[in-house]
Parts: structure tokens; sequence; C-alpha cells
């Protein structure tokens, strides 16, 4: 071992090892000891109460004669970690994910190193019984290892890492309910700058009364985390400068006028109200600058959107007679100068409201940044059009896009940060058309397989510490198997996932009543007597209480029926690609069977459309969109059963969200041209100032929901009409739709490169070009004409 290792003769170690065995056996609980191990182990801050919340600080103090040539690291924390070395910040994480999957970072801190004294330091948050609903926990714990023997004193558990609580912070919890809106992403911070250690990050600082760690050691079985390496690039961490003050409140113009250029002086004894708007939505840590300021308060509220008295948002843009309403934190100066704060967890924020109370000391404001963290997708498609329109939409999609992209997909980053299969499946299809990085949606998928249940179903959401069922949801899981089959080369990744596939469709099975209809589907157990725990959420339409469509518990569902049949074509597909042949043909036929007995019971002769249950009282786009399809209607009868499933006032209407599935149905009929009136709810969005797409329509709760980013997949899907024609994208369909378009110039990012189409509308029809990576072939479809494409160059030139 290194001479900075501390050591101990193997006398002392024989007894430590056995006192340990005994208590593991006699008490039956973990014990915790210092390890002199080469090998590293988790350490604690030996807290009684080591699932409460609490911010803890490790360090270990370490001397070099000279700088390795590499130095790598293997880092994590329960439950987050953000590591320094010598001062500078140089990783956060871990990535998410649950106990039998805890992730694990890779550094190597080589370059951070310098000759004499260093120091390796991390900050380890529990947030306790508030934490996000996304944070799986076991207790409070930091494991770092060095991949080099003759560094194992860096190791923890070598008995060189000292440890201190951080008492400065408390948490502010918000529960699950935020001003009467779901909220589980995590309480607020307060900080009390007088309690808070200064520059213990750095190698000089004093730790002398700190104490000692304590190892971790568990029972031989004990699997408490499992560890596994970060399978996802680190985030983008890009500084965002937040300088408009949109409004002030008891400070004189004098104060902030010539503010960013010069700092704001609040006076002693002063209530003064700044608000700041960054002009766009974003998310990541804010980083908050003032000096001096002794003995002040300082909250600091963050929201999405102000608010009139009748919590109406209306125009983001504007504030006159409007408040804000959000989570918040609370700082409490010490008087220091140049003083940072920065909030333990993401901020998600538009407007950003500073109400502070100065003392006997006046308080300077530096400035205000955000350091926005985010997945580092690339936006590797284009798309124009000579409706300039869809440039804007493009700019809020793929913000909102990413504002919905962390170290898992979000449904949203101001309430939930939750990443749900009925979102995943869409958000995953955008990011697989916009961008070459795929990592993302293969976690995705594989977070989602570790949840499937005995009886077949997946959680609906992961990494989530309360569990959620939606039925629904699993069938997304086997669709985006389905996208990823067909849009990436990558058989081999979902071969490993048939038996689960047919799991899922086998827990709908026993439910298939004597009219060849889902019947009297279960809720499952009930958490509260009443909320099924098995919750059949289809979309938010407003005559769909709680999401869900008539006749699922208490009769035969059309809406349910038939997308459990959409489902089992697509895995028939995946099967028929896997010769699974026996597999494939009894999916086709269950599916047909589902559709053919939906249509019996539910079809309305006089209606023309399918109902929503036997009874036939109620009818919704849904159903039919789903039996478009499905097939269920002859094909020579679809355009017009789709023109009334369009122009049908008094059928339930889709929300924004399921409008995904109407356009997918308009664009299999080839009706793409009615696709732009129908984004309307996307025009008044970006009318009322949004500047992303929320998660409804009207006021909604969520101003940022990413799977309403769906106009983004059909600009390229439907309107440059780019499209596998078999699995792994190995030939391409072409049917473009330019619509009210004079021109689309677009690409698609494609394994083997990118499929560039750049067609305008000539006198008689298209005419331009089309360019296909190697080793890929198409053919191009436009009305009735037809056009084979050969890899490389193909010019255009077609008369309808």
């Amino acid at each position: 071992m290194d001479k900075y290792a501390n050591t101990m003769t193997w006398t002392y170690l024989l007894g430590k090892v056995v006192l340990i065995l005994i208590l593991s056996i006699v008490i039956g609980i973990p014990v915790f000891a210092q390890n002199t191990s080469e090998k590293a182990v988790w350490i604690s801050p030996m807290n009684e109460k080591h699932t409460d919340y609490g911010v803890f600080l490790f360090r270990n103090t370490f001397l070099l004669d000279q700088i390795p040539e590499v130095l790598p690291i293997h880092v994590t924390a329960d439950n987050r970690y953000k590591l320094y070395v010598n001062g500078i910040l140089i990783g956060a994480g871990p990535a998410r994910g649950d106990l039998e999957n805890w992730y694990y970072e890779t550094y190597d801190i080589k370059s951070y190193l310098k000759q004499g004294k260093n120091s390796i330091a991390a900050e380890v948050v529990n947030f306790g019984e508030g934490r996000p609903m996304a944070q799986f926990t076991f207790r409070t714990a930091f494991w770092m290892n060095v991949e080099s023997p003759e560094f194992a004193f860096l190791n923890t558990g070598s008995g060189n890492w000292k440890v201190k609580e951080n008492e400065a912070y408390k948490a502010i919890p918000f529960g699950y309910m935020l001003h009467g809106k779901y909220y589980v992403c995590g309480p607020g911070d307060n900080l009390d700058f007088h309690k808070d250690p200064k520059d213990w990050i750095l190698p000089s600082f004093n730790d002398t009364n700190w104490k000692n760690s304590y190892s971790i050691v568990t029972q031989q079985n004990d699997t408490s985390w499992h560890l596994i390496p970060r399978d996802i690039p680190f985030m983008d961490t890009k500084e965002e400068k937040i300088e408009k003050i949109a409004r002030v409140q008891g400070l004189e113009n004098k104060f902030w006028s010539e503010y960013p250029d010069k700092s704001i002086t609040i006076p002693p004894s002063s209530r003064v109200t700044l608000l700041f708007d960054a002009e766009v939505l974003t998310i990541g840590f804010p980083q908050f600058k003032f000096s001096g300021g002794k003995d002040s308060e300082i909250k600091i509220i963050y929201a999405e959107a102000l608010q009139d008295k009748n919590e109406i948002k209306g125009n983001r843009n504007e504030i006159e007679g409007k408040e804000i309403v959000g989570y918040y934190d609370i700082i409490r100066p010490d008087g220091d100068k140049e003083t940072l704060f920065e909030p333990l967890w993401l901020r998600t924020f538009r407007y950003v409201q500073l109400e502070i109370n100065t003392g006997e000391k006046a308080l300077e404001w530096l400035g205000f940044t955000n350091r926005f963290y985010a997945y580092p997708l690339t936006f590797d498609a284009t798309f124009q059009s000579s409706e300039s329109i869809y440039e804007q939409f493009n700019t809020v999609g793929w913000r909102t896009l990413r504002l919905c992209a962390g170290e898992t997909y979000f449904d949203c980053p101001y309430y939930e940060q939750l990443q749900y299969i009925g979102d995943t499946r869409v958000q995953a299809l955008i990011t697989l058309y916009l961008s070459k990085d795929d990592q993302l949606v293969r976690k995705a998928i594989k977070q989602f397989h570790r949840t499937i249940l005995p009886e077949g179903l997946t959680h609906s959401r992961h990494p989530a510490n309360k569990r959620q069922i939606i039925p629904g949801f699993s069938l997304y899981w086997v669709s985006m198997l389905y996208d990823y089959l067909m849009l990436r080369d990558d058989p081999a990744f979902i071969r490993q996932y048939i038996d689960e596939i047919d799991g899922v469709l086998r827990y709908f099975k026993p439910y298939i009543g004597e009219q060849n209809m889902l019947a009297h589907l279960s809720p499952g157990n009930t958490n509260d007597g009443s909320l099924p725990e098995y919750w059949y959420f289809t979309d938010w339409s407003k005559k769909f209480s709680r999401g869900i469509p008539h006749g699922v518990y208490d009769n035969k569902s059309s809406v349910i029926t038939l997308h459990y049949a959409n489902t089992l074509f697509q895995a028939a597909m995946i099967a028929d690609y896997f010769n699974e042949n026996a597999k494939a043909k009894q999916y086709k036929q269950l599916a047909q069977q589902l559709v053919k007995g939906t249509v019996d019971a539910c079809f309305d002769d006089e209606k023309g459309l399918i109902a929503q249950t036997p009874d036939k009282k109620l009818f919704s786009q849904h159903a039919n969109i789903l039996a478009v399809l499905t097939n269920a209607f002859p094909i020579a009868q679809q355009k017009e059963i789709m023109t009334k499933i369009l122009n049908d006032d008094s059928l339930i209407q889709c929300s924004m969200y399921f409008r995904f599935y109407l356009f997918e149905a308009l664009k299999k009929l080839d009706m793409d041209s009615e696709i732009p009136r129908l984004f309307d709810f996307w025009h008044e969005a970006l009318e009322m100032g949004l500047t992303t797409f929320p998660e409804k329509e009207g006021n909604t709760r969520s101003d940022c929901h990413a799977w309403n980013s769906s106009p983004l997949y059909f600009f390229l899907s439907a309107f440059a009409g780019v499209e596998p024609a078999e699995p792994g994208f190995k030939s391409v369909r072409i049917s473009p739709q330019l619509i009210n378009m004079e021109y689309v110039n677009a690409s698609v990012p494609h394994p083997n490169g990118a499929i560039i189409v750049d067609l305008k509308k000539s006198r008689k029809g298209i005419s331009g070009k089309v360019i296909l990576p190697d080793n890929i072939t198409g053919e191009l479809i436009y009305g009735d004409e037809k056009e084979r494409l050969g890899s490389g160059l193909n010019k255009i030139d077609l008369n309808n």
C-alpha cells in the first residue's frame, strides 16, 4: 500500500474482521467500521438518522511527489454528489437509476493534480423524505474507487476520508402538491451562510476537527447498491446569462438602472423585490452572486410563468397584474464578499423573483447566471420550407425536447422530472429522427424493462420510488421497441426483449370477453379505496375522467381493445423479423380477432363510426383513429371516415398529446395535407408567448412537455415524407407532402449518413433531388408517380 495510506497490523485487522462477522451474524444488521482494504467500500458520515435530509462534505487530502500519467477514478453516491479536485468542480452525479442499477461515473483526474498537497472533496446530498420521486435511496453514502493499486489510499474505506455535515442547510418541503398542482421534484434549500464552511474544497482547508468517515460493512449477500457504469454522456453545462429585470419594487431607480453593467445596491433595512425574466424557459443550476448584506434574507422564487389572481397564466410575456407562484429557496448572507449560491438540485424557470429583506448592512447584488444542465442532444436533422412559422416550431420544439431530457427523459422539467413511457415513446421517436445520438433512447428502453412485473406489465414510469401502473403504457414500451427496430440497425439490442414483449401482451388476454373485446379490465388494488392502482390513462381529453376512456372497468372499451390490437400488429412485425413465425402468426390472428370483435360490437351504422362501448352512446376521435391504424375499416372507406373524424364536433376530441396518433393516421392515409390546420394548439402556444410546448392546450399546469414536440417528427416523416421501408432503415420510402409549401429542404440522420430531400413544386409536380447514404436504396412516391432511388444523388422531376 502507498506510504500515504493508513496501515494496521495483521493481528488488529484479523480481530476487526472477526468482530464484524460476529456482529453481522448476531445483530443481523450492517456494521460500520474503519476499513483499510485496497478495495473501495461505501463510506458514511455515521449519522444515526442516515436516511434523513442532510448535506455532507467528504475530504481526502494527500501529498504527491509526481503527477501520474493517468489516474482514472470511479465515483458515485447516495443520493447525489458534486466532486471537486483541488477546488475545481470536475463532475456530478450519479446518473439516475435504481438500487439494482446504481450508476457510477469515471473521471481521469490527472490534469487537476499538482505536486505537493492535493485534495479530493465531495458534497453528498440526501434529500430525505422530500426527495424527488425519481430519486431512489438506501442511505447517505459515498463511494470512490481508484483503478491504480498504488493510489488505493484515495479509495473510500482507506481510512483517509474525513466528513462533516454542513449544518448551514435545511430543507424546505413542498410535499406532493405545490399550490394545488402535483409536484414531486424535491425540496427547496434553506441556507444560512453564517454556518457554511468556507473553502472546504481546497487543499489548504484545515479539517483537523472533522470526523473520520466510517466504512459501511454489510452482510455478504447484501446488495444495497448494485453498481453499473454510466451508460450516457455527461450533461451539457453551458452558462446562460440572465440579465433582464422585468419589474422592481421597493428600490429607487438610481440603485439599479445601470444593471447589468453595474451591480445593484440594496440599502440597509430595505424590502426589495426584483423580478428577472430569462425570456425563454430553461433548466439548470442558477448561480446568484452577491456581497455583504450580513443578516439579510433573500427568498428566490422560480416559475415557468406568472399568473393573475384567478390563477390564469395568459400571455407568458405579459407581467402586468400578475404575480409569481412557485417553489423557492431561502438564503441568509453572512456579509462576506462575492458570495455564490447555487441550489442543490435543478431549477426550472423563465421568471425568478428575489424578495430581499436587508438588515443593518447593505447588500450588493452582483449577478445571476444559469448553469444549464441537460442531456447533450445534437440537432442533426434539418427542415426548411416556405412556411417560415415552422422554423419557430423547430426552435420551440427543440428547446422543449432538450428541457425534457436529462439523465433520463422527463415528462416535464418543473413539476415531476419523471420518465413516463407514454411520453417517452414520443420523445424517443422524435430523438431518433432528429439526432444521431440514440443512447438516451436505449437507456429508457432498458430502464422500463427493469420494472416488468410477474404478470408482464411494466411500471408506467421509471426511475420512480412510488409504483404506478398504466397498462396502456406497457403497450407503448413495445411500440418503442418497434420504432427502434425500424430506425436503427441494432437487432441484437431488440432481440433480448422478445420474451418480455410476449409477457406484456399476454397480460391482456384473460380480459378478452365473448365479443372479442377487452372487458372489465382489472383496476388492481386501490390505494385509497377509490383510485385504481391500474390506471388506464389514454389522453387528457376533456370528456375522459382522469384520462380514462369509457367502459374500461365496467364494460368493454373499443379504445383499449384497438390499442392492444395495434400493438399486437407491431409485435408481429418484430417477431417476423426475428423468424419467430409462429409467434408472429399468433399475434396477427389475435389482433384481427380483436379488430373484428370491436367492429361487430361497436360500429354504428347511422354514425358510420366506432363507438366507445357496445351501447353506442358515445363516440370519440380516439377509437376511430385507432380503427384506422388497425385497418378496422375497409381500406377504400378509410379516407372518408377520417374526414368524419376531423369534422364531427360531436366526437370526444383529442388533446394535443393524442393528436400525435391522429397525425399518424393521417400520414398512413396520405392525408398529410390536413395536418397543418390541426397545428392550431401549437400556434396558440406561440401566440401566448410560450417558449416551449405545453402539457396540454388551455391554462395548462406544465409549460413544457416534450410529447408535444411531435410536429418536429412530422415535418420530417410526413412533409419531407422520410420513413423506413424495412427494419434497420435498410431502405427508405419517401412520400413528400408539400401541401401549402412551395419547397421542402430536409435532412434526416441515418445510421449510414444523412438522407437529404430537397424538393420544390414545379408546374405539374415536383422537382429537385434526393440523396441517400451509401448502401441505402428506396422509393419516391408522389401522387400516382413512383421512382426508384439509389444510393447517392437522385435527380427528381415528376409530373403528377
